[in-house]
């Protein structure tokens, strides 16, 4: 049986264009979020995929609904759909550009391992993958102090929170005595900026 779709309430969307009513971004958040994690699941197999894309859109959402003007000609849903349609499309793309990344990185090394592998003994194996998970550590460590540099003390804790020690987002805002979309805003900002910094430096 098709799960029943939210009724879209002109008065919540009015309540959502300022960030102190929490209870109407609860609602909003309980009514659209099964929604759009339907929608995504459709289009994506991967549950980290699917989870990605809806933070991205609830991002996104924190951001524009609070501007959103009800067009009873229109339809909410539709907008909605169409945001989706839009970042599901970016998604694809950045996550092709992604993997075509992963595969000119990691083809030098298959290309080098295959010619060498039978000169190789445990030994210098041992040695190389310690080399390269010495080079990764590294390389992670370097690009978090870059962004740790770039965000407030309170931005980089909500992300260690909720991406390191695994913490609900209710829960890290609570803490933090503030709303819930502004510590998602801040998560999300930090792991976008870790992410293009990672992508930067594969890159070059």
């Amino acid at each position: 049986m098709a799960e029943a779709e939210p009724q879209t309430s002109k008065t919540l969307l009015s309540r959502l264009h300022t960030w102190r009513d929490q209870t109407a971004w609860r609602q909003f958040f309980a009514a659209y979020q099964p929604l759009l994690d339907r929608w995504a699941r459709t289009s994506l197999r991967n549950p980290a995929d699917v989870q990605d894309l809806t933070q991205t859109l609830w991002f996104e959402l924190a951001r524009r609904v609070r501007s959103f003007q009800y067009d009873s000609s229109g339809s909410f849903r539709g907008w909605l759909r169409s945001l989706y349609r839009s970042r599901l499309s970016d998604f694809l793309k950045s996550e092709e550009r992604r993997r075509n990344r992963e595969r000119m990185a990691a083809q030098p090394a298959l290309e080098l391992t295959a010619s060498c592998l039978s000169f190789q003994t445990d030994r210098s194996e041992q040695t190389e993958r310690s080399r390269q998970a010495a080079a990764l550590a590294e390389k992670s460590l370097r690009i978090q102090a870059q962004i740790r540099q770039k965000v407030t003390p309170k931005s980089w804790t909500i992300f260690e929170q909720i991406a390191v020690h695994g913490m609900e987002i209710a829960e890290v805002a609570r803490q933090h005595d503030m709303r819930y979309a502004a510590a998602f805003a801040a998560f999300s900002r930090v792991r976008r900026m870790l992410r293009e910094a990672a992508a930067a430096e594969t890159s070059e």
